[in-house]
């Protein structure tokens, strides 16, 4: 036991003795590291200078999470009363409205993504408003990114010489949508124009409280706060029409049983009428019994009947309405300071990693001097 506590503390000494030579070693080259240093503070600087100007607007807002137009739990005693007259209304397909998270998923609709593409922004520099389709796949709208460009002709490249063989997309010949089956297409301009613009759009949901988060990123203050607006638009129309999909869905339901209780209730009425006809003048227990049987069927039959024509009415009703369904909680308004580029964060990531090089060049340097290389820089640095 004795010998291996003598033993861990050498080895605790050791690392402390190599941590202090590590660190002295560092500080003798301090000068060194520092102006490497100061080559990525410059370099940060530049990337700052170079990087596109962009603004980003934001709204805040409420979905709706009611429950549907109709569903089984909102009857009360009708389900009852329509197990008794034979009638199942377990099927139906009411619900609750759209979960926050799916507003994210919404922004993935071919349809969507469509209309959005069409919307038309003003920007400062144009005199008249642009399409977000123009403004992303017309080159008199392009503007020079450093970052784009140097990811293009870089690890971009590859793609880049392939697409001068593949052509201009203007040539490629559209998807054919049409009949049998209708089916929703980007042509390569709308799916252009799609991707662009969903890079500069973030939806957030919080899950405390159920709101949604809309910004959008543009070079322009007042484009940025317009695709805002119009991504908040398209939401609640879509989402107000698939609520009145479903609520469609609720009415086909109920005016089926609707129906078939209408029959019913006919069917018991005429028994019941042909029993008070057939027995007006016999006072037997028999005859009344059966008479009170029949009775009770065309009462249910009948309460059943009135409470159904009852939810057709209000079910037919939530198909017209065409109510809001995002309630605003923060209005999307004009930013008016800039948020990119960040250059407090863009000189403290390029100072890190100035520092992390410097050291890491020290100890290189070390490295292959230890490994007996000779090299006028690998001497200049350990020097």
């Amino acid at each position: 036991m004795e010998n291996n506590s003598i033993q861990q503390q050498n080895n605790f000494e050791e690392e402390e003795i190599d941590l202090i030579a590590l660190a002295a070693r560092l500080w003798g080259k301090r000068k060194f590291i520092l102006k490497v240093t100061g080559v990525f503070v410059a370099l940060g600087l530049l990337v700052a200078i170079i990087s596109p100007v962009e603004y980003t607007a934001k709204c805040v807002v409420m979905p709706e999470t009611e429950g549907g137009a109709f569903s089984t739990s909102s009857l009360g005693g009708l389900g009852s009363l329509a197990a008794m007259a034979g009638i199942n209304l377990s099927a139906s397909s009411g619900g609750e409205m759209l979960s926050p998270a799916m507003y994210e998923s919404l922004m993935k609709n071919v349809d969507l993504c469509k209309e959005l593409v069409q919307v038309p922004l003003d920007f400062e520099k144009y005199g008249e408003p642009v399409k977000i389709i123009d403004y992303y796949t017309k080159k008199e709208y392009e503007e020079f990114s450093f970052g784009k460009a140097l990811r293009k002709y870089t690890i971009g490249l590859p793609g880049t010489i392939m697409g001068m063989f593949r052509g201009n997309d203007e040539d490629k010949v559209e998807p054919n949508v049409g009949e049998p089956y209708n089916l929703a297409a980007f042509t390569p301009k709308e799916q252009a124009a799609s991707g662009a613009i969903s890079q500069q759009i973030e939806i957030t949901t919080d899950p405390k409280n159920g709101s949604v988060e809309i910004k959008a990123d543009m070079r322009d203050p007042v484009a940025a706060a317009q695709v805002v607006a119009a991504v908040q638009s398209l939401l609640q129309k879509y989402v107000i029409k698939i609520k009145l999909q479903r609520a469609e869905i609720n009415y086909n339901f109920i005016k089926e049983r609707y129906d078939e209780a209408k029959v019913i209730f006919e069917q018991k009425q005429e028994a019941y009428a042909r029993h008070q006809d057939a027995n007006r003048n016999q006072v037997t227990a028999l005859s009344q019994a059966k008479g009170e049987q029949i009775k009770t069927e065309y009462e249910v039959a009948s309460s059943l009947f009135n409470e159904l024509n009852t939810q057709l009415v209000q079910a037919e009703m939530k198909v017209k309405e065409d109510i809001p369904i995002l309630t605003v909680v923060e209005p999307v308004t004009v930013p008016l300071h800039k948020s990119k580029p960040n250059v407090p964060m863009i000189l403290f990531a390029f100072i890190f990693l100035g520092g992390v090089m410097g050291c890491g060049l020290v100890f290189g340097a070390d490295w292959l001097a230890s490994l007996g290389v000779e090299n006028k820089w690998v001497k200049k640095i350990v020097g």
